[in-house]
């Protein structure tokens, strides 16, 4: 039988993980997150709080025992090395299907064969990648970086990172691993400075986009129609109709760093997935929208244009009161409430 706290602590960990899968945030990101202090340590009060706040389905006795069981060195605080070897462990662990069995002990042996500082180093976890962090647990900056790098000059490590994040955007999830990997050794980073235009309507179409981090506001005929955020992407209507741009996009107040496919990368392997995707947001509009029921073709076709799809799970907060209005909302499934 598992003693209370053990099964507290494993809930926690385990809705901390499905946290970091969803948000595509690694280690570094998240402790950033939860660190409202800046000072590279939590203290156990500062962590529970965060927790809780920050739409983490985790409750506040679930809370206090994962800080509770993270405190390995026992000094009162957490360090992200603390946090980063508790999520590992627990990735083995549920793979290993020993859970049950898993008491804390983080210095214990992981592995019958490889000793555990040979399984922590990057250039180990290359060669032998069921020891890597699951896809998704990479961050902005290590995604980022892994971009950057010319496709031949990318690791293993990189591509995990950029294939990991592509296959969790929601408009390129069900493209299949043989594509996904086409599309990893073709796109590339670019950044947008506070404010920065990235074009104007009339520009020719160039290439099409999808945002790594941070937000851009879309402009027709100088008015914002739409804010778009990380995992949502943009730019391909220009590239399928061979038009030029009918917007303008630019970066918001914080900047954005976006993935970018040139057009003929574009055309070879997205152009008809996602123009399927496309007929399937505006058939979805068509039927069940009310208010898109006397709209023109080419006003549904716009609408879905800003359209991206989220799913939220069970209890989790898709906005709160006195928050800007940034976006409208259509339950296409499920159930939401006000409260």
């Amino acid at each position: 039988m598992l003693g209370s706290d053990h099964r507290q602590t494993i809930a926690a960990v385990s809705q901390l993980a499905a946290y970091m899968s969803r948000t595509g945030k690694g280690i570094n990101h998240i402790f950033k997150d939860l660190d409202s202090s800046g000072d590279g340590k939590l203290s156990h009060q500062e962590l529970e709080r965060a927790l809780v706040e920050l739409d983490i389905n985790i409750t506040t006795v679930q809370a206090h025992a994962l800080v509770t069981f993270m405190d390995n060195d026992g000094d009162g605080e957490i360090d992200v090395k603390e946090l980063d070897s508790t999520i590992r462990l627990y990735k083995r662990r549920k793979r290993a299907g020993e859970l049950s069995t898993w008491r804390g002990n983080l210095d214990a042996q992981q592995d019958p064969v490889f000793p555990n500082w040979l399984i922590g180093r990057d250039d180990f976890q290359q060669v032998f990648s069921r020891f890597s962090e699951e896809d998704g647990a990479y961050g902005v900056p290590e995604i980022k970086k892994a971009l950057q790098k010319q496709p031949e000059e990318r690791l293993h490590r990189d591509v995990q990172a950029i294939t990991g994040w592509l296959g969790q955007q929601d408009s390129l999830r069900s493209l299949g691993a043989k594509r996904l990997m086409e599309v990893t050794n073709v796109v590339e980073c670019q950044e947008l400075r506070p404010g920065e235009k990235l074009f104007s309507e009339g520009d020719e179409s160039e290439a099409f986009y999808m945002i790594l981090d941070g937000h851009v506001v879309v402009l027709v005929k100088q008015c914002p129609v739409a804010v778009l955020g990380p995992g949502e992407t943009f730019g391909e209507l220009g590239l399928q109709n061979l038009e030029k741009r009918t917007a303008t996009v630019k970066a918001d107040p914080s900047g954005a760093l976006l993935v970018t496919m040139r057009t003929s990368d574009y055309r070879h392997i997205l152009s008809k997935y996602l123009m399927d995707k496309m007929q399937m947001k505006i058939n979805l509009l068509q039927d069940t929208f009310e208010l898109a029921k006397n709209w023109s073709h080419s006003k549904i076709r716009a609408f879905a244009y800003c359209m991206a799809h989220h799913s939220h799970a069970k209890g989790e907060y898709i906005y709160r009161q006195g928050e800007p209005a940034h976006n409208l909302y259509i339950v296409f499934s499920g159930k939401a409430r006000r409260c």
